[in-house]
């Protein structure tokens, strides 16, 4: 009997209930939506990581070389001497150096020269196939195979730079060896072969587009190095020292990444405002909806009070119905904020080659939710409270 009252009472003024759920919808919706970004971004930022201590690349922007290094999300900074490379690796405070050579893609999909470190670092397994033996052998991240449709078997010729259009590597086939199996980080959306394979190909690519006799290509030459320390003294020192005494750049990722996240804190902070405060207007749009719907039902009330219901049952219809707005509110708002985490997330693995959002549910949006029920009790109790002290026999003999 109540919740059909209180349907019915939503129902009867469609026009306002559609104005208090359509600000809820956009308030959950913002809230939940920029919860859901920052999480996630934090959340995959931090995974891809993988406890890498340091970055080694050529000078330039130490973020754009964490970026490109670890994240692939960016052109690489330049290219450093793989020789001067191993020497800072042979230092006794490296524990695991990794040396990675790319510069070339497939349908936009980055072509990464490394060698088993990498494979261990992020714990890949072969789903069909075997891993590269040979230069020129390639085996393929799980979002690689399922996009390109390449098999093991195939051949393909890289192309130069980053974008999915520009000059191809003609007579350098990859050859496909092997699959890895679904990882869901950064090693899905690679295409992975040996250094040597990459450093031949370029150091080609260099000698046909330098016609002149005094050419020289005098040693190899990587993109980047990745370095896990065997203690925290070694962060101290090698960082600043490689900076200072070298032509090389040394990058702190986890420092690059809260520098990162802290610069997209302000901007999160500035829309989930707006978010408090549409909010906040639903709340007053509760009220004032609910404070109007009292004064046209003060007679109904009145006549459910005269056959029997209580007071505090009648101001209950009320606290309901804002109750029913919070969660329909909510519940649409989280949808909407699913749907565009889902568009973002395809645009985002378009572009980039790159999942990075998860559509589950967080453990704040328990809270969210709670913050909406809130807002809708809160506005409903002031309504209850005149609906409880009204007069029933004024009510009835004034007959309105």
């Amino acid at each position: 009997m109540r919740w059909k009252l209180v349907w019915k009472n939503l129902l009867h003024e469609p026009l306002s209930t559609i104005l208090s759920l359509l600000l809820l919808t956009v308030g959950v919706s913002i809230i939940t939506l920029l919860l859901g970004i920052k999480h996630q971004v934090e959340k995959k930022l931090d995974g891809d990581l993988k406890n890498i201590d340091l970055v080694i690349g050529a000078k330039g922007s130490p973020l754009q070389l964490v970026l490109s290094s670890i994240y692939h999300l960016d052109a690489p900074t330049g290219n450093i001497s793989l020789e001067d490379a191993n020497e800072i690796a042979s230092n006794p405070m490296v524990e695991t150096a990794i040396p990675l050579a790319y510069g070339d893609n497939y349908n936009g999909f980055r072509i990464l020269g490394t060698d088993s470190n990498w494979h261990q670092l992020y714990e890949t397994k072969i789903y069909d196939g075997k891993m590269p033996s040979e230069n020129m052998e390639v085996v393929l991240g799980w979002e690689v195979a399922q996009k390109t449709g390449l098999k093991i078997g195939d051949s393909f010729e890289g192309i130069h730079g980053n974008a999915e259009k520009g000059e191809v590597h003609e007579g350098h086939p990859y050859n496909v060896v092997g699959i890895l199996t679904p990882s869901y980080d950064v090693a899905d959306q690679l295409i992975l072969t040996n250094v040597s394979s990459v450093v031949e190909i370029h150091e080609e690519h260099e000698h046909e587009h330098d016609h002149t006799e005094e050419h020289e290509h005098a040693h190899e030459e990587i993109t980047a190095i990745l370095l896990q320390f065997r203690s925290p003294m070694a962060m101290m020192t090698m960082p600043r020292k490689i900076n200072e005494e070298t032509n090389f750049q040394a990058a702190i990722p986890n420092i690059e990444i809260r520098r990162l996240l802290k610069l997209l804190d302000g901007i999160f902070i500035f829309i989930q405002a707006i978010g408090i405060i549409v909010m906040l207007l639903a709340g007053v749009s509760v009220f004032l909806s609910l404070l109007q719907k009292l004064q046209k039902r003060k007679y109904e009330i009145a006549l459910l009070q005269s056959i029997g219901y209580s007071k505090w049952y009648v101001s209950s219809l009320l606290i309901y119905e804002a109750i029913l707005l919070a969660i329909i509110g909510y519940l649409i708002g989280f949808i909407f904020s699913r749907i565009i985490l889902f568009l973002l997330d395809s645009s985002i693995a378009q572009q980039y080659g790159l999942n990075v959002f998860s559509l589950g549910w967080m453990a704040d949006e328990y809270l969210i939710f709670l913050i909406t029920l809130l807002t809708g009790i809160l506005s409903a109790i002031i309504p209850a409270w005149y609906s409880v002290r009204a007069s029933i026999s004024k009510t009835l003999a004034d007959g309105k």
